[in-house]
C-alpha cells in the first residue's frame, strides 16, 4: 500500500521530504495511528447515548471560542512561520488564510445548536398513499472525519473542514504536512490546536509521507466515516480508491488548469489585467483555483496584451528573494518550474528589473510566456507556480473545444467579457467547480458560497451551510399511528383484487402538498365522537320516554 501512495516530485501538490520541524513537536508513530483513531470513535458512539445535543452543542462551541481566541493572539506567529517555511507575505495569510477561517467559526458557533439537535426539515409532500405518516428529515453526524491538508493554504484548506465537521458533531483527525512547511506546523499544533480542542474530539497527526500512507491506507481509511483530501487529481484518485474498497465516503478538492477568458467585450483592461496578475502570482501561483493559462481574442490580443505587460513590470518590477513575494514551498517545486521554462516554444517575458530564479531560496519571479498553444509543454499539467502562458484565439468556439478536449472540468473558470451571450456560452460549454465574471479566486474566500470541483477537479464541497450537508447524514424519521390500520392494512397477504383496487386508488390519486395525517385523524376524533354523542342522546331519550318526563 505505501508503495501506491508514493508520490513523483513532478507532482504539484504532494511533494513530501523528510520532515523537519524542531523538537518540540511530537511526530505521529504510525504504530499509533488505528489506536488513535478507535479511541475517536469510541468517543463519539459514547456521547451519542450519554450526552444531549444541548451538551454537545456546548462543548462545540467552546472549542470554536478558544479557537478563535488563540488564533487571533497567535496571528503573529502564524504569518511568520510561514514567512519562514517559504517566504509567505504575512498580508498574504491574513487575507487569505485567517479572514475565511473566522468567518467561518462564527458561522458555526452561530448555528450549532440548531445543527446539533438534528433540525425540523419536513417534506414539502407526500404522495397520497404515504399521507398518514409523520415524516420529517433529521441530520445527524457521521462520526470520525480524516482531514489531509495541504501546504498552500495551511490554515484555511485544514480549518476550514475542520471547524465544519467538528461544528456538525463529528470528531476529527487532521495531518498536517509537517515534512513540506515544519515551522507553521509546529506554531499551528502547539499554539492553537493543543489549546483549543479536547482530545477527546479531535487529534492533529504530523509527520510525512510514511504518515500519510498509513492514514489514507485500505486498512485504516475503513476505520474513517469520510474522508476529506486536499491535493493533486492523481493522489487523490488513489486515496478514493482505497477508500472505495470500504465504501468509506470522499470529499476530494483537487486542482487542474483554470482558464481565463478576455474577449472583444472586455471593458476594461486596465482592471482586468490587474485582477488576472494578482489571481495568478498571490503566493506564488502555488493556488488551486489560480488562473492557470490565459486565453485571449485575437481583435485585442495586442492592445491587451500591452497593458498586461505594462502592468505587469509596475507590480513585480521590484521583486526579488527578499521582498513581499512568496518563494516555491521546496527545491523539487524550483526544478519543475524551471524545467517548464526550458522545455517551453514560447517567448518567456519577466519584469524589467526582476531578480533571477535563486534556487537556494526557491525564489522564482513571475513570468509571463506568449506564443503558446495547447500543445507546448506549459499545458501538460497544472502549473502551481509562478508562470503563466498567454494563448491567443481567433473563434470562441474552438477554443473552447481545445479546453474540453485538453483540459475538461476545471475548478475555476473565469471571464472577462461584459458581452452575457459570451458569458452564457462558456459557461454552458465548460463544467468547471465555480465561475468568475470580472473576477478570480475570491469565491473560495467567501465562505458563504460552496468550495468544490467536479470532474477531475474533485467532488463534493463545503464551507458554511454546505458544510453541514458535507458531514452530516439527512435520516428520514417517519411515524405511522395505529388508527391507520384501517386504511393501510389491505397491504397484508393474502392478496386479493379488491385489496389491489383500493390500493390502487390510493396510488393515483395526485400527491399531497402537506403531511395530512392530521386530516385522518381529525376526521377520525370527529367521527368518533359524533358516533359518542349519537349514542348518548339516544340513551338520554330513551331514559326520558321510561321516566314519562319527556313531553311528546
Amino acid at each position: 500500500m505505501s508503495e501506491q501512495v508514493t508520490t513523483p516530485t513532478t507532482t504539484p501538490h504532494l511533494d513530501q521530504p523528510d520532515p523537519t520541524p524542531s523538537s518540540k513537536l511530537k511526530l505521529t508513530k504510525t504504530t499509533e495511528i488505528q489506536i488513535i483513531i478507535n479511541n475517536l470513535k469510541q468517543k463519539f458512539a459514547e456521547s451519542q447515548t450519554t450526552s444531549t445535543a444541548k451538551q454537545r452543542s456546548l462543548e462545540i462551541k467552546t472549542q470554536l471560542q478558544k479557537l478563535r481566541s488563540n488564533l487571533i493572539e497567535n496571528k503573529d506567529e502564524l504569518e511568520t512561520s510561514l514567512g519562514k517555511d517559504f517566504h509567505r507575505p504575512k498580508l498574504e495569510t491574513c487575507v487569505c488564510e485567517l479572514g475565511p477561517v473566522l468567518s467561518e467559526i462564527d458561522y458555526f458557533l452561530n448555528n450549532a445548536d440548531s445543527i446539533l439537535n438534528g433540525g425540523t426539515e419536513k417534506p414539502d409532500k407526500l404522495a397520497f398513499s404515504f399521507s398518514t405518516l409523520t415524516a420529517r428529515v433529521e441530520r445527524i453526524a457521521l462520526g470520525v472525519i480524516l482531514i489531509v491538508a495541504p501546504f498552500n493554504y495551511p490554515l484555511l484548506l485544514s480549518l476550514g473542514p475542520v471547524i465544519g465537521a467538528i461544528g456538525c458533531g463529528n470528531r476529527v483527525v487532521l495531518k498536517l504536512p509537517t515534512d513540506q512547511i515544519p515551522a507553521f506546523c509546529e506554531t499551528l499544533t502547539i499554539n492553537v490546536l493543543q489549546e483549543s480542542f479536547d482530545q477527546s474530539w479531535f487529534t492533529v497527526m504530523n509527520g510525512g509521507l510514511e504518515v500519510a500512507q498509513n492514514l489514507t491506507s485500505v486498512e485504516t481509511v475503513k476505520l474513517f466515516d469520510k474522508v476529506v483530501f486536499t491535493g493533486s487529481t492523481r493522489v487523490g484518485g488513489i486515496v478514493a480508491s482505497n477508500a472505495g474498497v470500504s465504501c468509506t465516503p470522499v470529499l476530494l478538492e483537487l486542482g487542474g488548469k483554470s482558464p481565463v477568458f478576455v474577449t472583444s467585450n472586455c471593458k476594461d483592461f486596465q482592471k482586468a489585467a490587474n485582477r488576472i496578475l494578482w489571481g495568478k502570482f498571490t503566493n506564488a501561483g502555488q493556488t488551486c483555483v489560480a488562473a492557470d493559462y490565459l486565453v485571449v481574442e485575437d481583435d485585442v490580443y495586442d492592445e491587451f496584451l500591452k497593458v498586461l505587460k505594462a502592468t505587469f513590470d509596475d507590480l513585480f518590477n521590484s521583486v526579488s528573494s527578499d521582498t513581499d513575494f512568496a518563494h516555491l514551498v521546496n527545491g523539487s517545486a524550483f526544478i519543475r518550474i524551471s524545467k517548464y521554462l526550458e522545455t517551453t516554444k514560447g517567448t518567456i517575458i519577466s519584469p524589467k528589473e526582476s531578480h533571477k530564479p535563486q534556487k537556494e531560496t526557491n525564489f522564482f519571479p513571475p513570468t509571463l510566456i506568449t506564443d503558446v498553444d495547447f500543445t507546448d509543454s506549459l499545458m501538460k499539467e497544472e502549473l502551481f507556480g509562478p508562470v503563466l502562458p498567454i494563448i491567443k484565439y481567433k473563434s470562441l468556439s474552438n477554443v473552447i473545444d481545445s479546453i474540453k478536449t485538453h483540459h475538461d472540468t476545471p475548478l475555476a473558470l473565469y471571464i472577462f467579457s461584459a458581452d452575457r451571450t459570451e458569458q452564457d456560452l462558456i459557461k454552458a460549454s465548460i463544467q468547471s467547480g465555480a465561475v468568475g465574471i470580472n473576477e478570480l479566486m475570491m469565491h473560495a474566500g467567501c465562505m458563504d458560497l460552496p468550495f468544490g470541483g467536479i470532474g477531475n477537479s474533485g467532488y463534493g464541497d463545503y464551507h458554511g451551510k454546505y458544510s453541514i450537508d458535507a458531514f452530516t447524514h439527512k435520516r428520514a424519521i417517519i411515524k405511522q399511528p395505529y388508527w391507520a390500520e384501517t386504511i393501510i392494512g389491505e397491504r397484508y397477504l393474502p392478496y386479493n383484487a379488491t385489496k389491489a383496487a383500493h390500493l390502487w386508488t390510493f396510488i393515483k390519486f395526485p400527491d399531497v402538498p402537506l403531511n395530512i395525517g392530521w386530516v385522518f385523524k381529525y376526521l377520525a376524533v370527529f367521527s368518533a365522537g359524533a358516533v359518542l354523542g349519537w349514542v348518548l342522546n339516544t340513551l338520554f331519550i330513551v331514559w326520558m320516554v321510561d321516566h314519562d318526563t319527556m313531553e311528546l
